[in-house]
């Protein structure tokens, strides 16, 4: 679940085509982790293979309009958060279809259904959709509100009803 994380890198603040301000952060885990030796019981550090990945933060979300965390982060700083690959549907990445993506999620969570959910929303947040994800009612497609048929007091159906999920 969660483990602390290490800023490496911070990009400079670029522009997305809409004009807001975001930079590039670069995170990696540590090489080492404490473990329980199952057959001493004893608690040694052992080494690990090394994690990288980078997500962008926002100088104002487009949820808020407040700046997102670790935007203003710097290097060497430390982030309560684990580095999740997952099999997700197929999409494609300059032309080769790829089937898993990589993301942070951010937080510290004991708790093995928080940290589900804090995983399913960190890769809602990145386009992909997780079987586990209880938004999404089929792996297959994405997420959307369920569409309903209204009916006006005069029960004439309405016919074009429009999913609330929809980007603008």
């Amino acid at each position: 679940m969660g483990t602390i994380l290490t800023v490496t890198k911070v990009g400079e603040e670029l522009s997305d085509k809409n004009g807001r301000n975001y930079r590039q952060i670069s995170l990696a885990t540590s090489p080492f982790q404490t473990m329980v030796d199952t057959t001493t019981g004893e608690t040694v550090k052992v080494r690990r293979p090394v994690q990288h990945t980078s997500i962008n933060r926002y100088k104002e979300s487009y949820l808020n309009d407040e700046m997102e965390f670790l935007y203003d982060a710097e290097i060497n700083e430390r982030v309560a958060g684990s580095i999740v690959t997952k099999s997700v549907n197929a999409y494609e990445i300059d032309g080769k279809e790829v089937q898993s993506y990589t993301t942070v999620v951010l937080g510290d969570s004991d708790n093995e259904d928080a940290f589900e959910l804090l995983t399913n929303q960190a890769f809602r947040n990145a386009g992909h959709q997780l079987p586990t994800d209880p938004y999404t009612s089929d792996s297959s497609t994405p997420s959307s509100t369920p569409r309903v048929k209204a009916q006006t007091k005069d029960k004439a159906k309405v016919e074009d009803i429009v999913d609330v999920d929809e980007e603008f």
